[in-house]
């Protein structure tokens, strides 16, 4: 199931409070969560990725 571009945005303010406020071990965990939720891979979800 593809997400809109709205939902997808939905999706990653939800994540993103967590992501900020957690340790680099819970940000990991958070960061495989957020890749089974949406449709993104792993190197397109970090915020450090370029894309």
């Amino acid at each position: 199931m593809e997400l809109t571009m709205v939902e997808r945005r939905v999706l990653v303010k939800a994540f993103a409070g967590r992501y900020q406020q957690a340790t680099k071990k819970e940000r990991g965990v958070i960061l495989n969560e957020f890749v089974l939720a949406s449709s993104y891979k792993r190197r397109s979800a970090h915020p450090a990725s370029p894309v």
